[in-house]
């Protein structure tokens, strides 16, 4: 079965969100529907974000940078003895496609921080057989968080959600160099900032206006071409490109 460009993405981004995850040495009930999870590691929690806790999803109210989260509850978890992150989410597909799939999630919340890929419409590759990397295809990726605007000025975008989304995708590119069967450090890429993603609006066929990724996001834009090895979808000598005329 052959790879496809965005399950080799889709796994860098498991592995980005499986590392976010610890045990929880303690639990406080602060008796007002919230409980404190004593943890070694905050990673990127921020307020707002959900995490997972006893198998459901929680949304964090407070966060004390390697020491605590506080998530808002209805349901007693004092016997928690683990947490894990639900972010970032891997979002793939056209951009309106994928935005009415988003929108059908009440909470916003459930989808940010998000790595957005949209599909692949250019690239190169070569016809020796013989050649390690097999094609390189350009990734168009955003790194987008919630950020609403009308309450922050811009100051404070730049040093919150656009200083957390480059972190974000820092960390991509490191994760991505022990990813198999590509060659990220032979890879330049482009960057664009993006104070305010989701203003962008598309015209429809009866000439109305319509925003998609429906959520005041920031973040960033990166387009990058990733060599591709061809161990990750060999040719098998007996196919048609092997066979003498």
């Amino acid at each position: 079965m052959k790879i496809r460009e965005e399950d080799i993405i889709a796994s860098i981004v498991k592995r980005m969100r499986d590392k976010r995850s610890g045990a929880v040495s303690s639990v406080v009930n602060n008796l007002d529907n919230t409980y404190t999870l004593s943890v070694k590691n905050t990673f990127d929690i921020r307020v707002g974000f959900i995490i997972t806790v006893l198998s459901n999803n929680y949304s964090v109210t407070a966060v004390v940078s390697n020491t605590s989260i506080t998530v808002q509850s209805t349901t007693d978890l004092t016997a928690a003895t683990s947490w894990k992150a639900t972010t970032p989410i891997f979002m793939y597909g056209n951009p309106i496609d994928r935005s009415t799939e988003n929108d059908k999630v009440p909470n916003q919340d459930y989808n940010y921080p998000a790595i957005i890929m949209f599909p692949i419409k250019s690239g190169s590759g070569t016809n020796n057989y013989e050649e390690e990397v097999n094609k390189t295809p350009s990734f168009q990726l955003f790194f987008m968080t919630i950020c609403p605007f009308q309450d922050k000025t811009i100051s404070d975008i730049h040093a919150g959600a656009l200083a957390d989304m480059q972190d974000l995708y820092e960390e991509f590119m490191f994760m991505a160099r022990t990813e198999p069967g590509i060659e990220i450090m032979k890879s330049t890429y482009r960057f664009t900032q993006w104070e305010k993603w989701s203003v962008v609006a598309i015209s429809g066929v009866d000439g109305s206006f319509r925003t998609i990724f429906n959520a005041p996001l920031t973040g960033w834009e990166i387009n990058i071409d990733i060599p591709i090895q061809r161990t990750l979808n060999p040719v098998c000598k007996t196919d048609w490109r092997f066979q003498s005329k």
